[in-house]
Parts: C-alpha cells; sequence; structure tokens
C-alpha cells in the first residue's frame, strides 16, 4: 500500500517527503477506519433502535421530522462500520472519506 501511495506524488519530490506523506495518509486511513469501524461496530452491538430512540430524543426539539431522524439513525452504525472496513485497507478511499466528512 505505501508504494502505491508513494507512486501518486508529483515527480520532483524528495523520496523523504514523498515516504512521509504516503506514511501519513497510511496512519490517517488507520485511524479514521478504526474509529469509524469502532463507533458502527458499537452501536450495532448495542442495538440500532436503542440508538436510534435516542437520536429522536435529542432531536425532537428540531424541526426535522422524528422519521427521517429515526431512518438515519438506523442505517448510520452499518455505515459507519461499512465504511471503516473501506477505509482501514486503503479501499474507495475518496468516496469513503468524502462520505465520513458528511
Amino acid at each position: 500500500m505505501l508504494r502505491r501511495l508513494q507512486a501518486r506524488h508529483v515527480t520532483g519530490t524528495t523520496g523523504a517527503l514523498a515516504s512521509d506523506e504516503a506514511l501519513a495518509y497510511v496512519l490517517l486511513h488507520l485511524t479514521v477506519g478504526v474509529t469509524m469501524l469502532i463507533h458502527g461496530t458499537n452501536r450495532i452491538g448495542h442495538g440500532p433502535e436503542q440508538f436510534a430512540a435516542v437520536r429522536v430524543r435529542d432531536f425532537a426539539p428540531t424541526i426535522i421530522p422524528e422519521f427521517l431522524v429515526h431512518l438515519f439513525a438506523l442505517t448510520l452504525p452499518f455505515l459507519e462500520a461499512a465504511l471503516g472496513v473501506l477505509l482501514i485497507p486503503g479501499l474507495l478511499t475518496r468516496l469513503s472519506l468524502v462520505v465520513v466528512r458528511f
């Protein structure tokens, strides 16, 4: 994975800089991926319905419709776990990080 990341860098950079940047990307993938995976699996383990019920209660004072909050909260744990699984090995990185950003 490190060599693949190094190959993407613009020519003209020093080898040490490219290597450091590649290592930073790998560490970023691992850190965000493991964090997302742990959050998702923890919420799945405690029951997505329980997580959704808490989110619905938390968002009750807002103008967001309850059914949207409930639907989003039911899908969020599975989405977090799936994105974590994709980010750890560096698969679909750009797509995964764009989705994680929101």
